[in-house]
């Protein structure tokens, strides 16, 4: 499924900032408190205030889904 849609998520990441794509990493590896200034500092995503944003960014784009205090991301479910 992944290599038959290489070119559009390609093109999707294409958009995305730097940090956004840190951010996204950091979501993946579910780490849980995304504002704590260890994870800005380790995943380089930037103030938290930018953490919130560009999770709304995130949102979206329908590249994450906030539900309570879990993001869901490809269908696995990190606490953030």
């Amino acid at each position: 499924m992944l290599e038959l849609n290489q070119a559009l998520y390609q093109c999707e990441i294409e958009n995305l900032s730097n940090t956004q794509i840190n951010l996204l990493k950091a979501i993946v590896n579910g780490v849980e408190q995304l504002t704590s200034i260890k994870t800005i500092q380790n995943y380089k995503i930037g103030t938290p205030q930018n953490v919130v944003k560009n999770i709304r960014i995130l949102e979206k784009y329908d590249f994450i889904e906030k539900l309570s205090n879990c993001l869901n991301f490809y269908g696995k479910d990190f606490e953030g």
